[in-house]
């Protein structure tokens, strides 16, 4: 068969072939046998605007900036004006900046001006105007390549989301919020949106400046989609002060987040504490209403100051002597009898133990004086209290069955 006639079979597998791993594959070889040429830049162009298949729309413009981006220019302004997907027009930034990043720039330059003068949406009124106090400080023309890609793909990413979950200026005000910084979304809240993956939000993986995320109260099951965003500071899947959380069962895809400080999975589903191994710069871990049994997993967290492990079904305290600088232990709520292996301890101030069938409290000296909340029906019938040595005991301080003790680290 000769090349013709192999490019004509290609082609028309990839218009009429409703198996769309065999569509990619049939372009895939177009791309490998060099079989295309200007002939072809219609079709191409077709593709990489009207394909349902986003995998064929990342290829078709792969291939049209990277042979023919001279002549689609009229096609990259409609891309960079119009596509919504984060992930088509990272793949049109990414190529084009290596191809032609002169062109590249002008462009973004325009829509983003555009953009910031537009108060037609209202939605994204306040956005606008947070960019436009940027660009008063730093003018478009003066920001690099890279700089100004950033800020487009930030602002695609908003427009993308509102778009996603049909937001309206009547959507509660909780549900989405964002805090921009130098352009950028360093902050963003998604509660209450149905979530069932965190990868179903289309380009979050763009968002390199992203410090706090907080998906609380959606139906997520498992954590995915992060692995990218290695600026994450504050992630959060669950919630104190509301009582929301996800369904989450398991901790995982977390590894590559070593600059976290602040992790809450409370009131999910988890059963064991384990894929935090990385996480050496967290400070703040909460696993609140899981359905933990084991204390463990921990060892590797020796910056970990404070730990909440409340509401669950702990009934031994153990594997803690690695937190070396744990200042704060919560562990009401659960069925611990005994209170042990704190020795190793030394910076530990407050235990908080209220609502746990304690009989005991396991001699130990400490340089510090340990603070000690209960319930104030447990006062009563724990003459043990007054017995204990070893610990200086600052105060035993009683807290209502329904007070919130846990405070999140912004």
């Amino acid at each position: 068969m000769n090349k013709a006639h192999i490019l004509d079979d290609l082609v028309l597998k990839l218009e009429y072939n409703k198996d769309q791993q065999s569509r990619i594959e049939s372009l895939q070889t177009l791309i490998e046998l060099d079989l295309l040429n200007t002939d072809h830049i219609n079709f191409l162009e077709d593709l990489a605007i009207g394909d349902t298949n986003i995998n064929i729309k990342r290829l078709a413009l792969n291939i049209l900036i990277n042979q023919f981006h001279e002549k689609v220019g009229l096609l990259i302004e409609w891309i960079l004006q119009f596509e919504q997907s984060p992930r088509i027009l990272t793949t049109v930034t990414g190529r084009l900046s290596k191809k032609n990043q002169d062109l590249l720039k002008l462009q973004i330059i325009k829509f983003l001006d555009e953009k910031v003068k537009d108060n037609r949406n209202l939605s994204l009124k306040n956005y606008n105007k947070e960019l436009s106090k940027w660009f008063e400080y730093k003018p478009l023309d003066s920001l690099s390549s890279k700089e100004l890609i950033n800020i487009y793909l930030n602002y695609k990413f908003i427009v993308n989301l509102e778009k996603q979950f049909k937001f309206s200026k009547n959507l509660n005000s909780r549900m989405l919020t964002y805090i921009l910084k130098e352009g950028l979304i360093v902050e963003l809240r998604m509660w209450g949106l149905n979530l069932e993956k965190v990868s179903d939000i289309d380009g979050i993986e763009i968002l390199n400046a992203l410090r706090v995320l907080d998906l609380s109260g959606n139906n997520l099951r498992e954590i995915d989609g992060l692995e990218t965003i290695t600026s994450l500071e504050i992630l959060k899947f669950g919630d104190l002060n509301y009582s929301t959380g996800n369904q989450i069962t398991e901790i995982k895809g977390l590894t590559l987040l070593k600059n976290l400080r602040v992790l809450n999975l409370s009131n999910n589903y988890i059963k064991e504490i384990k894929g935090l191994d990385n996480l050496i710069n967290l400070k703040r871990l909460y696993l609140v209403n899981n359905s933990i049994k084991e204390i463990k997993g921990l060892d590797t967290l020796q910056n970990l100051i404070y730990l909440n492990l409340e509401k669950n079904s702990i009934t031994q305290i153990q594997r803690l002597k690695e937190l070396i600088l744990l200042e704060i232990l919560v562990l009401g709520k659960n069925s611990i009898v005994k209170v042990s292996n704190i020795q190793d301890l030394h910076n530990l101030r407050e235990i908080r133990i209220q609502g746990n069938p304690i009989s005991e409290i396991e001699p130990v000296e400490f340089k510090n004086e340990i603070e000690i909340k209960l319930y104030s029906s447990e006062i009563e019938r724990m003459d043990w209290l007054n017995s204990i040595t070893g610990i200086k005991i600052k105060s035993v301080e009683t807290v209502k069955p329904t007070e919130y003790v846990s405070r999140y680290l912004q």
